[in-house]
């Protein structure tokens, strides 16, 4: 039987789906309008010190498909924030700038503040930014309740299964405390504190510890989140619980496509030139803003940026039951600008599995793809190259990984990449 490449992706597998970039596949809006994002959405700086100073960054983004203008920056409080750089004021899409704020760390002044950006975004046309510090922790006073771990991340547990987190109410004071409060806060019932927990109202002497119980019962396959919250005289603590579900069966969710069709120059970069089809300097600009994971020095937090971003914009995932093919006719100038086109998709890899028996497949690509795992670049293809094969580099058995595939076109006539597929040990991989 000859061997054709095919992704499976179904209840089972990254499987076969054809697009031609039809409307109904990726609609357009008649009217083009600008769209905001902000990145970080949130700045804390954390502790310092009294006197301390330092700087953070904004960026600011147009990823709507007309020009956005910044209307207006403000900071609500201006006492221990100030803005230093205001960046442009009129953003092409796909374009950035970068807004520069100073903080100094006053003993009497709050930490907190936020950056309020005025735009033409007519959804949001103003964005609110959070901003704080925090000066350091005083010593331990009479009566100081602390609650450990601060946090902690389930990972993924199957849907219907049931795992437990104990946390430690300790009281590292001086003097007695009482926990007047103990609760849980979260985004479902999944999360739960443990019936039986310490009652109240429970006094601690100093050096004295209780523990509470947290438990996690995935009933679907969303991220599931949430505090352990203990208030006493001495003090209220929180730590964050995480967990999300595996809810799918067999190897994966399905393709989530995003196209933005987003024109974005590749010409502003002296360090990333690009001058042939499928340079790998092009994905330097992807329209997520994190650069297709160039250069990247938090690979973590980068990935989960441009994980999000193309969830977000993609819908539903497409489960087909077949090869997985998508293309469609281009009408750029060449190598003077780029778009992008997404296809990610989440898989399970058994606890037994071994990565290194998987490959992903292509057949053949116009103009090139950046294949990544778990935020890692695993292999580029060019269209010069023919069908190309990448070993499943950085996939963690027992859990849920994933794959994205960044489909960049640099030049007119088409964009297009053929018959991607997983492959286990010479076997297409159907669950």
């Amino acid at each position: 039987m000859s061997r054709s490449l095919f992704i499976v992706l179904l209840t089972t597998g990254c499987s076969e789906y054809k697009l031609q970039g039809e409307a109904e596949n990726s609609p357009m809006s008649e009217d083009r309008v600008p769209e905001i994002l902000t990145t970080p959405e949130e700045v804390s700086v954390g502790w310092v010190e009294a006197g301390e100073r330092g700087e953070e960054v904004v960026q600011i983004m147009n990823v709507g498909e007309a020009d956005l203008s910044v209307t207006g920056l403000q900071l609500d409080g201006a006492l221990s924030w100030s803005i230093i750089t205001e960046g442009m004021s009129v953003l092409e899409p796909g374009a950035a700038t970068t807004v520069i704020l100073e903080w100094e760390a006053l003993e009497d002044v709050d930490g907190t503040d936020a950056l309020a950006i005025s735009s033409s975004d007519p959804v949001r046309p103003q964005v609110d930014v959070p901003l704080s510090w925090m000066l350091t922790a005083p010593d331990p006073m009479p009566g100081e309740l602390l609650l450990t771990p601060t946090t902690h991340d389930f990972g993924t547990v199957e849907v219907g299964a049931t795992e437990t987190q104990r946390f430690m109410l300790q009281n590292i004071g001086e003097a007695p405390l009482t926990v007047t409060r103990l609760m849980f806060d979260g985004s479902s019932t999944e999360l739960a504190l443990v019936e039986g927990a310490p009652a109240l109202p429970l006094t601690l002497e100093p050096g004295q510890t209780e523990m509470a119980t947290v438990s996690y019962t995935p009933a679907d396959g969303l991220d599931d989140a949430g505090s352990l919250i203990a208030m006493s005289d001495g003090g209220d603590q929180a730590s964050s619980v995480y967990g999300s579900g595996k809810a799918f069966e067999g190897f994966s969710t399905g393709w989530y496509v995003w196209d933005p069709r987003i024109p974005v120059p590749t010409t502003t970069d002296p360090a990333h030139l690009v001058d042939h089809h499928g340079d790998e300097d092009t994905y330097f600009y992807e329209n997520s803003g994190v650069h297709g994971m160039t250069d990247s020095v938090d690979i973590e937090g980068d990935f989960a940026v441009l994980r999000d971003y193309v969830i977000t914009n993609a819908g539903e995932p497409i489960v087909p039951s077949g090869p997985f093919t998508w293309g469609e006719s281009s009408a750029l100038d060449a190598h003077n600008e780029a778009t992008f086109t997404y296809f990610l998709c989440d898989f399970y890899l058994p606890e037994d599995a071994d990565p290194s028996a998987y490959t992903v497949e292509s057949l053949g690509v116009d103009d090139g793809l950046r294949i990544i795992v778990n935020g890692h670049i695993i292999g580029h293809q060019k269209i010069s190259e023919g069908s190309a094969s990448w070993a499943l580099a950085h996939a963690v058995p027992g859990a849920v990984n994933t794959l994205l595939v960044i489909l960049v076109d640099d030049a007119a006539v088409h964009k297009s990449v053929d018959s991607l597929a997983f492959w286990y040990d010479g076997a297409l991989v159907e669950g």
